[in-house]
């Protein structure tokens, strides 16, 4: 008698296996592209922030390329914050670059701070703008 119930009931519970299986995997599928396009959303917002600081740009352009600058005040200032923030948001070029930039300023305090160091940090931050040019242009066209 017992074994006729199981036997009777093993449609039903595979169904209900099934579409617990079913269910479950929607979910975490939808959960999972909410969330990616949520921490594209923020790299997006992150990105505008910085691109809105560069009227106050720490690199100076220079008029030879030997005579570029670097203004660490500026950019402790403005972006720097934006991009310690946002730094979970990166992607790994833009955060090596982000760390550069900050060890070789501590480095440049202990030793004298001379036309390598700004050349150095002039390139690397100017990396970065590169970088978020470039990645939120291929980020938009994605999304057409």
């Amino acid at each position: 008698m017992n074994l006729q119930v199981l036997i009777d009931a093993t449609p039903t519970l595979l169904g209900v296996i099934i579409g617990g299986v079913i269910t479950f995997s929607t979910q975490f599928f939808m959960q999972s592209r909410d969330e990616k396009k949520k921490k594209e959303t923020d790299k997006l917002k992150a990105y505008n922030e910085i691109l809105k600081l560069e009227e106050t740009t720490p690199s100076k352009p220079p008029e030879y390329p030997e005579d570029r600058g670097f203004d660490w005040k500026i950019y402790k200032e403005s972006t720097r914050k934006v991009l310690l923030d946002n730094l979970h948001l990166f992607d790994k070029l833009i955060v090596e670059k982000v760390f550069s930039i900050e060890d070789t300023v501590i480095e440049a305090k202990y030793i004298h701070y001379d036309y390598y160091h700004d050349h150095y940090l002039y390139d690397e931050y100017n990396d970065i703008i590169k970088y978020i040019r470039e990645d939120y242009a291929e980020i938009k066209k994605k999304k057409k």
